[in-house]
């Protein structure tokens, strides 16, 4: 009982001098620092009562017995996350595959287009454009590129003149080198103009 009283005058104390604007944070320091110290060294012994029961003291008797306080049990705090590895580092390489087909499937070579305004244009790609590796197609109409390179297989032209016309679609990477070109395709075009 002597432990708590005396823990009960460290804390009122510690509230006096808490009181105090300019001591606020040394008092606080103290109290952190002294008051666990303090506890631990409190001797806490086990004394059997007049029933059943246990009573626990500060104060030794004949018939008590000493128990030893164990530090309260601590547990590391874990290790915070780790940092992430660098983009380089965790960079997959990939491979690109060579393409074994590329075609102008649509219009079909040799097709006869009557009255068309616009005209689509498809080609078929084996194996499937890699744009993972930056690949795009672009789409020639008579030795001129017709569009942007992009990653769709297919495009629509517009306003085409009348006459024959030849198509043509390539395989570009990111820096813009070469992979792959079609077969000329050619086209006829009437209109009624």
């Amino acid at each position: 009982m002597r432990g708590f009283f005396l823990w009960c005058w460290w804390l009122k104390l510690g509230l006096r001098l808490h009181k105090l604007a300019h001591m606020k944070h040394l008092t606080i320091a103290f109290l952190l620092l002294v008051l666990p110290a303090w506890l631990a060294a409190i001797e806490v012994y086990r004394d059997p009562d007049s029933g059943n029961g246990v009573e626990f003291s500060d104060h030794a008797s004949a018939a008590s017995q000493r128990i030893t306080v164990l530090p309260p049990a601590t547990i590391p705090a874990l290790a915070g996350p780790s940092p992430a590895p660098s983009a380089v580092a965790n960079k997959t390489v990939l491979a690109a595959v060579a393409y074994t087909r590329l075609a102008i499937t649509q219009p079909a070579d040799g097709a006869t287009l009557r009255n068309d305004i616009d005209t689509d244009v498809a080609v078929e790609l084996t194996p499937m454009l890699q744009t993972a590796l930056g690949h795009r197609i672009e789409f020639f109409l008579d030795g001129k590129s017709a569009a942007e390179p992009g990653t769709s297989t297919r495009i629509t032209l517009h306003q085409i003149v009348r006459g024959a016309h030849v198509l043509r679609a390539s395989v570009v990477d990111a820096e813009g080198k070469l992979l792959g070109t079609s077969p000329p395709s050619t086209f006829y075009l009437h209109r009624a103009d």
